[in-house]
């Protein structure tokens, strides 16, 4: 009798590529033997771009294989990918935490999002630091719409995934044993640039260059595209060298890409490790698909494939379905009723600051209208000294400005429509060489200090400028920088080095 409660084992995993010219899909098994490679076993393309029921049923009769779960690479406007610090709270209270810090980067509000957090490795390394996280966030309507469409195609949706991490799969079936890798992916639309260690991502970066432009016929366009490329990932590299101190790079590898050859070779050229070129067959069995011997073929499928090989690698892997799938009926009533106390806190905090302001307002009032009132007697009457009548005043004025100084201090407690614009025009800031760990607003909102780290001194004060030009209608101005650098000594060299810096900005 066969036993029910047997999970069967998952011998692959079948991952669909969402690009504008249609749908990638790619099949991937499990190695034959052990210590050999991933078998590709299918491949298959279907134009238009959109995912629904008609294209998704053509892929799958191409590339579907029993047994085998599917994974849904989202286009890279689809999602947020963020790093974050790691919240010290206990773990079943981390992804609420994280919610919370990652609600004021995103333009919609945080219970519309789906959300997948993976954690970079590196507390055994540096204990003393300061511990992070990756954050994916993409809107929970979209997840459901695409699990909706899978079901409807009687698809086995099992996961739903974001580019680095599918890039990552690739670099960690590349890399030499206990050294970094760098994979430089050069697409149509952009450059990503991530940095691997015994299979874990450490950093990414997605430069939004294209050599594909339209006017990339211009000798000197594609010079300058190729320059800002280079600057863009040798600071990567230096980044981890000065950070990460327990990564030694070894190599860069480049993925797969479609012509602009002598553009590709000018910017590998220019980097300072040692760059190679990937070639797929020589980290995963192709022999059963012909067509990905050709480069241009494994630049089309080499996302879809990373997605597929999410069996292949230790580390932990995103999976922006699955929260979805945990947030059942409990989840969210605990959500809503923890909500509903915040909001029943916030009301309540904010019906007293109002009282205390109406009661202000109403002494300030009788206090001018006691002031009016004695004037008025003075004028009228010649029975009284001129030292009584100063003595009269002097008391009311002083009702009067300790009224006004009261009433000036609730103002302060901040107002009815709270902070959000704040918040979006910092989210739509770029701050390029600067991140941010933590942002306080006081004073009514007229008061903002930001902290975070940089590695150019010169980044942050670009940045101070574009805050004060955003933020002068706010009538916010920052006018005061704190700058702390860290320096770190490595094996071998008599001066340590500088790591980042630190600072303040109010």
């Amino acid at each position: 009798m066969r036993n029910f409660l047997t999970v069967k084992k998952v011998v692959g995993w079948t991952a669909v590529e969402i690009e504008p010219d249609g749908l990638y899909g790619v099949t991937v098994l499990e190695p034959k033997e052990s210590g050999g490679k991933p078998v590709v076993v299918k491949c298959g393309f279907i134009p238009g771009g959109l995912i629904d029921v008609v294209s998704l049923t053509a892929l799958s009769k191409i590339i579907s294989v029993p047994g085998c779960p599917w994974t849904l690479l989202l286009g890279r406007k689809a999602y947020h990918f963020f790093v974050v610090p790691e919240p010290t709270v206990q773990a079943s209270e981390l992804e609420q935490s994280v919610r919370w810090s990652v609600g004021n980067m995103i333009d919609y509000p945080i219970n519309e999002a789906s959300m997948a957090i993976m954690r970079i490795p590196s507390s055994q390394q540096l204990p003393n630091r300061q511990t992070h996280l990756y954050v994916a966030v993409a809107r929970k309507e979209m997840i459901q719409t695409y699990n909706a469409v899978f079901q409807r195609a009687g698809i086995n949706l099992q996961a739903i995934d974001v580019r680095e991490t599918a890039q990552r799969n690739i670099a960690a079936l590349a890399e030499t044993a206990g050294k970094g890798l760098g994979l430089l992916s050069i697409g149509n639309h952009g450059v990503q640039f991530i940095i691997t260690c015994n299979g874990s991502l450490y950093l990414d970066r997605f430069i939004e260059e294209s050599l594909h432009a339209t006017s990339s016929n211009d000798p000197e366009f594609k010079l300058r595209v190729c320059e800002r490329i280079v600057q863009q990932v040798q600071r990567s590299l230096d980044f981890v060298s000065r950070t990460l101190t327990f990564i030694e790079i070894d190599r860069v590898l480049l993925a797969p890409t479609r012509g602009e050859s002598d553009s590709i070779d000018s910017i590998t050229r220019e980097l300072s490790l040692p760059v190679e070129k990937l070639d797929i067959a020589s980290i995963v069995d192709i022999s059963k698909i012909p067509e990905l011997t050709r480069q241009e073929n494994q630049a089309d499928y080499f996302s879809a494939l990373g997605a597929a090989l999410r069996f292949t690698t230790s580390s932990e892997q995103l999976n922006l379905e699955s929260i979805q799938a945990r947030s059942g009926l409990t989840a969210l009533k605990v959500e809503m009723a923890v909500m509903g106390l915040v909001a029943l806190t916030l009301l309540g905090i904010w019906g007293i600051k109002q009282r205390e302001v109406v009661s202000e307002r109403s002494i300030e009032k009788n206090s001018a209208m006691q002031l009016r009132e004695a004037k008025t007697k003075l004028q009228n009457s010649f029975k009284k000294s001129d030292s009584d009548i100063e003595t009269e005043i002097a008391a009311l004025k002083a009702q009067s400005d300790i009224a006004q100084k009261i009433l000036a201090m609730t103002e302060n407690l901040g107002s009815p429509q709270g902070y959000a614009q704040h918040f979006s025009l910092l989210a739509g800031l770029s701050r390029e060489g600067v991140w941010l760990n933590s942002i306080s607003i006081d004073k009514g909102g007229k008061a903002v200090r930001l902290s975070g780290r940089t590695m150019e001194k010169e980044s942050v004060l670009r940045y101070s400028r574009k805050l004060n030009d955003t933020f002068a209608p706010q009538g916010v101005q920052f006018t005061a920088l704190e700058l702390t650098s860290e320096f770190v000594a490595r094996p071998g060299e008599r001066k340590p080095r500088l790591a980042a810096v630190n600072f303040n900005l109010y």
